[in-house]
């Protein structure tokens, strides 16, 4: 008799552990820790000028048609272009809408590369931007995509438009972003939006 009530008690208890489920997952702590981390930001590698924020007073800078005033406003991240009125399915020039400089020294390295991208407007899924680049200032016409620099160097932004439609407005996007030797990623960017209406 004793002995059958051990092996059922053995018998639950197999069942038991059979019934429970278990896992193989471990726990460990750990200490808390710190890490200081740095950032950098594009304005340490690239600055952008209107005519009004301009810091060498140069001017000459592209007006927004028919006015007379400068196409371009703010500088760097508040940098907005308004071309104005242009001739529909004409292409236009328009030179040194804003410019571009190096600050005095990089964070790292001697040179900077700077590369425009455009964007269509997103409203008609148009491009009414026909070329865009960069030329040493005072040169008119000539585009270079991308360019490099130095250090306390200045470059003039050239574009060419051509509107598809009279009355019809776009809102194109140039996206400025600046890389070093070695750099893959594109954290440093500007976006530039730009306004142009067809007449």
């Amino acid at each position: 008799m004793r002995r059958l009530k051990l092996a059922l008690v053995v018998a639950g208890v197999f069942a038991f552990a059979v019934l429970v489920p278990t896992s193989g997952a471990s726990f460990t702590g750990s200490s808390d820790s710190s890490l200081q981390v740095t950032t950098d930001k594009v304005q340490n590698w690239l600055h952008l000028y209107s005519q009004s924020a301009d810091p060498d007073g140069l001017t000459g800078y592209c007006t927004q048609a028919p006015a007379s005033n400068p196409a371009a406003t703010g500088m760097d991240a508040t940098l907005a272009v308004n071309l104005g009125m242009q001739p529909a399915g004409k292409q236009t020039t328009c030179n040194r809408v804003f410019t571009i400089k190096t600050p005095a020294s990089f964070p790292t390295g001697t040179s900077a590369t700077v590369t425009a991208t455009l964007v269509s407007d997103a409203g008609s899924g148009t491009q009414p931007i026909t070329s865009f680049g960069f030329a040493n200032v005072g040169t008119n016409g000539t585009f270079t995509n991308p360019v490099t620099l130095g250090a306390g160097q200045k470059r003039q932004a050239n574009v060419r438009v051509k509107p598809g439609t009279a009355g019809t407005v776009y809102y194109p996007k140039v996206l400025i972003t600046v890389t070093y030797s070695g750099m893959t990623a594109t954290y440093y960017q500007y976006t530039v939006t730009l306004r142009v209406t067809g007449q």
